[in-house]
């Protein structure tokens, strides 16, 4: 019954994204917009979307620590993971990801789970920076930049001292290892948080930290010049730091509950970004969305469909997976 209130949410929420974001269009602009578009500036965008999986998949293997993984495999896995988030429920494509790689090389789920966890840490800590970069140069108000600011002190702060000050973290361990959780939510709450301490622990000893973080920097270098490229192929005008903007703004709209591959809310935001705060034409704001979001799906969808259905894979494998 959660899942299914959980589903029906998602999809209310994604509705109302896409009635925020379309229920003012005019077709015949939109579609005039589209015959403008320069496809070989969009195509080289989805490359260089493409390759950032590939990066990933480089960083993922230093955060497993395995130098005899390999990164096709990863790459497999890490596409696999996106076909699932994008045409699954619940973020099912994590849970495809960290199985898969499990078929592929050796490591256990359960450890797979922990450094995607840690991923997703990294992640954060890269979008705190970029927030924080932006909120210098782009006059977002006094309470916005200084919240922002905030923001950035406060998670690296906690960052570094989980990292340097390993003693608070391995008395939580051990707490969440007495933990006896009475129900399925908390069990998975504890699974949540054993793999996030096993992440962290992992990251502590891991002898790949400039990789690290020099892929993290470069993931999102790539993320902002694709956005680059694809303003430039749809012919708006857009100053660096609303660039930026724009894609802090569309990164967090992924983290709000929506219908599998963010349909609505990513829209919804992007419109209201490029027409509210930018003043685009709101024909212009509505195809520069849609394109943005066919970049950041459809090539995952078709690769990661490749992959998945060349497997021996099953989604009916994931429970044996995590019992593994």
């Amino acid at each position: 019954m959660n899942k299914i209130i959980k589903l029906g949410l998602g999809i209310f929420i994604s509705g109302l994204g896409l009635y925020f974001a379309f229920h003012q269009m005019d077709f015949s602009a939109l579609i005039d917009n589209f015959s403008r578009v320069n496809l070989g500036l969009v195509v080289t965008a989805s490359g260089l979307m493409i390759f950032s999986v590939w990066i990933r998949a480089i960083r993922w293997k230093h955060l497993l620590n395995r130098e005899e993984f390999r990164v096709n495999n990863l790459f497999a896995s890490a596409m696999i993971g996106y076909f699932g988030n994008s045409v699954l429920p619940f973020r099912l494509g994590e849970a495809l990801r960290a199985y898969d790689i499990t078929t592929k090389e050796k490591v256990s789920f359960s450890e797979s789970v922990g450094t995607l966890i840690l991923e997703r840490i990294l992640d954060l800590v890269g979008l705190v920076l970029v927030i924080g970069l932006f909120a210098f140069t782009y006059p977002l108000g006094i309470v916005m930049n200084r919240g922002a600011i905030l923001l950035i002190f406060g998670v690296l702060a906690v960052f570094i001292l989980i990292i340097w000050f390993p003693q608070p973290l391995q008395k939580f361990q051990s707490l969440l290892k007495r933990w006896e959780p009475p129900s399925t939510t908390r069990k998975k709450i504890k699974e949540f948080f054993s793999g996030m301490v096993d992440g962290i622990n992992s990251l502590r000893g891991n002898r790949h930290g400039i990789g690290l973080a020099f892929n993290t920097v470069f993931l999102w270098v790539i993320y902002y010049v694709s956005l680059v490229i694809i303003t430039i192929g749809v012919g708006i005008h857009l100053s660096w730091d609303q660039i930026g903007i724009l894609l802090v703004s569309t990164t967090l709209s992924i983290m709000i509950p929506a219908a599998p591959g963010y349909v609505g809310t990513y829209h919804a935001v992007a419109v209201l970004v490029l027409n509210s705060m930018f003043k685009i034409p709101l024909a212009e704001s509505q195809a520069v969305a849609l394109i943005l979001h066919a970049i950041g799906t459809l090539p995952y969808v078709l690769i990661g469909a490749a992959y998945f259905f060349s497997s021996t894979m099953k989604i009916s494998d994931l429970k044996s997976g995590k019992s593994g």
